[in-house]
C-alpha cells in the first residue's frame, strides 16, 4: 500500500512539475530572452485608459543595472507634454524602465522591447513601476512595450501646439503602433480624452 501511495504522490508531483513548466512561457538562449507578455491589449483606447501617465517626451540619457540575473535600462525622459496623469509632480523629467540592456559586458535582449534612441521623442503610455513608492519618478511602458509609440513632426504643417505628429513605427512587435502608422497622433489623442 505504501508503494502505491508513493507512486501516486510521485505521479502527482511529476504532473504538477509538467504543468508548471508548460505555463512558463519565458525561455532564454544566450543573451536573447523570448517571452509572452501578459496584459497585451488590442487597441490604443485600452492602453490609454489603463495607463497612469501619458506624455510625449525626449530621451536624454540612459543607464543600465542588474537585479539578480535580469538587466534593466532606465531612460531619462524630458517631458514635452503631459496628456494624462494620475500623479502630481512629474512636470519636467521621468525615468522609463525597460527590461534588457547591456551591463558590465553582459547583454539581455528582448525581441519585443526595442531600446529607445537618445534624442528621439516618443509618446509614452506608462504605469508607475513601484506604485507603493510615491516619491519616485520611475515608470514602465504599458505591456512592457505597447506603451511606446514613435512619431515624427510633419514639417509641412505649421509649427503650433496642434502640429501634426505622424506615427512612424519603430517596433514591429507592437501591433498597437502598427495600427497607427501614418496617422496623426494629436487627432487620435483628442479622440481619446
Amino acid at each position: 500500500m505504501k508503494i502505491i501511495k508513493s507512486g501516486v504522490l510521485i505521479a502527482f508531483c511529476a504532473l504538477f512539475a509538467f504543468i508548471g513548466l508548460s505555463f512558463n512561457k519565458t525561455k532564454q538562449d544566450d543573451n536573447n530572452v523570448h517571452t509572452n507578455y501578459v496584459g497585451i491589449k488590442n487597441s490604443i483606447e485600452e492602453v490609454y485608459n489603463q495607463s497612469d501617465l501619458v506624455v510625449t517626451g525626449n530621451v536624454k540619457e540612459s543607464y543600465s543595472y542588474k537585479i539578480g540575473n535580469m538587466i534593466f535600462t532606465n531612460y531619462k525622459i524630458a517631458i514635452d507634454e503631459t496628456i494624462k496623469t494620475k500623479y502630481d509632480g512629474f512636470k519636467d523629467e521621468i525615468e522609463v524602465v525597460q527590461s534588457g540592456g547591456r551591463y558590465e559586458g553582459q547583454e539581455r535582449v528582448f525581441k519585443e522591447i526595442k531600446p529607445l534612441e537618445i534624442g528621439n521623442t516618443y509618446l509614452f503610455l506608462l504605469n508607475k513601476t513601484w506604485p507603493e513608492k510615491t516619491n519616485n519618478n520611475f515608470f514602465t511602458p504599458y505591456g512592457a512595450f505597447q506603451g511606446v509609440i514613435d512619431f515624427k513632426i510633419d514639417k509641412t504643417a505649421k509649427m503650433t501646439k496642434d502640429e501634426k505628429k505622424i506615427v512612424k513605427g519603430f517596433n514591429k512587435a507592437n501591433k498597437i503602433e502598427e495600427k497607427l502608422i501614418n496617422k496623426d497622433l494629436n487627432k487620435m489623442l483628442k479622440e481619446l480624452k
